[in-house]
């Protein structure tokens, strides 16, 4: 059974790649104090909810705009 998502880590990554664009997950992972994988996981929530995200070629990260 998969875990639900904790809405106030992925609020504060949603937060964290709006104020800091163009970052990799990892990046996101050491400011946030959470390790690599919870990050990536929680990356695909985001969009699940409606966060769109864009990664470029070299897996930087941008907030795109929210689905309505």
């Amino acid at each position: 059974m998969a875990r639900k998502a904790n809405q106030q880590n992925l609020d504060s990554l949603r937060d964290a790649i709006i104020e800091n664009p163009e970052n990799r997950a990892g990046w996101f992972a050491t400011i946030l104090g959470r390790d690599n994988k919870s990050v990536n996981r929680d990356l695909p929530k985001l969009e699940e909810r409606g966060d769109m995200l864009v990664e470029d070629d070299n897996g930087r990260l941008s907030w795109f705009g929210r689905r309505r």
